[in-house]
C-alpha cells in the first residue's frame, strides 16, 4: 500500500474517490460527495491510501473544528474524521487498522488536541475502541445555545460545505423529502448510532464527556 496525495486537478483520482464514497455510503448521494471534494478536500487534509496499481484502498477527510472548554477560553483544534471508508476489495485485511494510526500520528504532529468521528454502523463502535477511541456522548446536537460549555464548532471550510449542502437541498430536494429518502434507503441501525467517539492526541488532554457536537457533517 502507498499514500496518494490529493490534487483537485486530478480528474481520475477525483472520480475514484467519488466511486469509493458511493460504494461505501450509497451512490444516491453523489452530489453531496462532490460538494465534499469542492469544499473540504486539500492535499494536507485528504488522506488516501492506494494499492500498488493506484487503486484506492482507503480514504478519510479531515475537517477542522474548534473546541473550547468554557466561554472566553482559548480554542483547541479538533480533527473530525469524515467519511472514513475502506474499499470493499480490501475490507477485513487490516488496511484501516494500520492507516488510521498513521493519520492520528500526523494530526498529533500538526498540533490537533483530539480527533473524533461518528460511527456509521453499530459494529464500528467496538472497532474504533480497539484503535483508542472512546464513546463520548449519546447525543449529537444540530444547534445549542452559544453559552453552552464546552462546545465544538465547525469552522471556515466546514461552514462553507454546510451552506452548500443547504443550497443543494433547497434547489434539488426538500429537507423533508431528503429525510424520507434517507430513512427509506439507509439501513436502520439497532441501537441507532447518534453519538460520537474521540481520541486525545496530546499528552494530558482530557475531553469532557458532556461536550456537544455542533452541526455534524454526517
Amino acid at each position: 500500500m502507498k499514500r496518494t496525495v490529493y490534487h483537485s486537478g486530478d480528474a481520475a483520482l477525483h472520480e475514484q474517490i467519488l466511486q469509493l464514497l458511493s460504494e461505501s455510503f450509497g451512490s444516491q448521494y453523489r452530489e453531496y460527495y462532490q460538494l465534499q471534494l469542492e469544499h473540504l478536500a486539500s492535499p494536507a487534509l485528504t488522506k488516501i491510501l492506494s494499492d500498488e496499481e493506484g487503486r484506492l484502498a482507503a480514504f478519510t477527510q479531515v475537517v477542522e473544528y474548534r473546541f473550547r472548554t468554557a466561554p472566553n477560553t482559548p480554542k483547541f483544534r479538533a480533527a473530525y474524521l469524515y467519511s472514513v471508508c475502506t474499499a470493499r476489495a480490501y475490507q477485513g485485511q487490516g488496511v484501516m487498522g494500520s492507516f488510521l494510526p498513521q493519520i492520528l500520528s500526523e494530526l498529533k504532529e500538526a498540533g490537533y488536541a483530539f480527533a473524533f468521528l461518528v460511527p456509521a454502523e453499530v459494529w464500528l463502535i467496538d472497532y474504533y475502541r480497539r484503535l483508542g477511541f472512546q464513546w463520548m456522548s449519546d447525543q449529537v446536537y444540530q444547534t445549542v445555545p452559544k453559552e453552552t460549555c464546552p462546545l465544538l464548532r465547525p469552522i471556515d471550510d466546514a461552514c462553507d460545505y454546510l451552506k452548500a449542502v443547504d443550497r443543494l437541498e433547497g434547489k434539488s430536494v426538500s429537507q423533508h423529502r431528503f429525510e424520507q429518502q434517507r430513512f427509506g434507503e439507509w439501513q436502520l441501525l439497532q441501537p441507532p448510532v447518534i453519538g460520537w467517539m474521540a481520541v486525545s492526541l496530546q499528552p494530558g488532554f482530557q475531553i469532557p464527556s458532556e461536550t456537544c457536537l455542533l452541526q455534524p457533517l454526517t
